[in-house]
């Protein structure tokens, strides 16, 4: 979720992690696959700001060795636990390698006539991703992972603020950054880990040379760059850890771990002489913030607005900074993040604020039942001003 209360992981609004993931594993398959090759996978998935479609993340690694695989798909309805859906069966086709052996990765954007339908079943927790394998006309299913909202960490990755300003030959302020997301499982006990690095010059971290988790006490857990796909040449790509360290688990939910990335910055003077500069940039991982986004490349508050049926100028007045420049992969508000209080429910929230059913839901697509809010639970909410009441029940805009 976006906020930790107590000790209990729930899920409430959006923030900048996906909105659901899975980890994908043979010994996941019901019952588990004693014959399947050694193959591991995660996912992560996205409902469109409209709710229109959704955007699908995949990853495979290891080897399905003599075995083909012919299908992969998100089915359901099925909990955790269960063999097959107990109903409709495969709900979206995915994309799949035809042979696994090293790394895979693919992205999708899935549309459906059914897609409402699935997204119910997603928000109650009844969905699963599974790949199946093909031998001698004999079918199997290979790995599978359920799908689910999981916890959300973040860091804004900056340099240490008291360190001298990097300015290159031509006068160029050079100011690295990166934002890293660490994702929970449902179950806590699976890790993955995603640091993304801005490609505008003035911003890039250039080389990462290193990145690394301190847990504190705890330990750490050193990641080779390569593995969170930082290289030039690369996509990125999550690092995932199946059956995490429970020492770790616990010292990320309790507030303790810092995400710390080393790089080179390969620069040339004033006067032609190539130089290196490096440095780390370094930010605790906190629980992600609710009802925000992470901008993206062109992105605008007048798209932000456009497709949560609102406009820039409310996004604009939730967030810091010059509207026309908006820098990638910074994290912005596309919402106000309101708690419940006792008694309210989502008529009254709706009322209140002048929304729609419809409206609520596509701030908050992980929601699993909008009508039972429970209070301290937090929701996205953008008021429609012409309609909004004060709390003592008046008109804001009096005509």
């Amino acid at each position: 979720p976006c906020l930790l209360l107590l000790a209990a992981i729930i899920r409430d609004a959006e923030c900048t992690c996906a909105d659901y993931s899975a980890w994908m594993r043979t010994d996941k398959v019901v019952p588990p696959c004693s014959m399947c090759g050694y193959a591991k996978g995660f996912a992560t998935l996205k409902v469109a700001a409209d709710a229109s479609s959704l955007y699908v993340y995949l990853q495979l690694e290891g080897n399905v060795s003599d075995w083909t695989i012919v299908s992969a798909g998100i089915f359901g309805p099925a909990k955790n636990n269960q063999n097959k859906p107990s109903a409709k069966g495969t709900l979206l086709d995915l994309p799949y390698p035809a042979n696994l052996n090293g790394f895979w990765q693919s992205e999708i954007r899935l549309t459906s006539n059914s897609l409402a339908e699935t997204l119910t079943y997603m928000r109650e927790g009844l969905t699963y991703i599974s790949f199946i394998t093909s031998k001698g006309g004999i079918l199997r299913e290979e790995i599978r992972g359920q799908i689910g909202a999981s916890s959300c960490f973040e860091s804004s990755l900056f340099r240490n603020s008291s360190s001298p300003p990097i300015v290159d030959g031509d006068g160029l302020e050079r100011s690295p950054y990166s934002f890293g997301n660490i994702l929970l499982s449902v179950e806590a006990t699976d890790l993955a880990v995603l640091i993304q690095a801005p490609a505008d010059l003035s911003r890039s971290p250039g080389n990462v040379v290193a990145v690394a988790l301190d847990f504190g006490p705890a330990g750490a857990l050193n990641i080779v760059p390569t593995d969170l796909g930082l290289l030039a040449s690369q996509s990125p790509r999550y690092k995932v850890v199946h059956s995490a360290d429970a020492g770790l688990v616990a010292a990320l939910v309790a507030g303790q771990a810092r995400v710390l990335v080393d790089y080179s910055l390969s620069l040339t003077s004033a006067a032609g002489v190539a130089y290196s500069v490096a440095g780390r940039l370094a930010a605790p991982a906190t629980p992600g913030v609710a009802c925000r986004e992470l901008v993206v490349q062109d992105s605008t508050y007048y798209d932000m607005g456009r497709e949560r049926l609102s406009d820039w100028i409310t996004v604009w007045s939730l967030n810091e900074g010059n509207p026309d420049a908006e820098a990638p992969l910074q994290p912005r508000y596309f919402a106000h993040p309101y708690q419940i209080a006792a008694g309210e429910t989502a008529t009254s929230v709706l009322k209140r604020f002048g929304m729609t059913m419809t409206a609520l839901q596509r701030l908050n697509p992980t929601v699993a039942d909008l009508a039972s809010l429970a209070p301290s639970q937090v929701i996205c909410i953008v008021p429609v001003w012409s309609r909004t009441l004060s709390a003592s029940g008046l008109p804001i805009c009096q005509s």
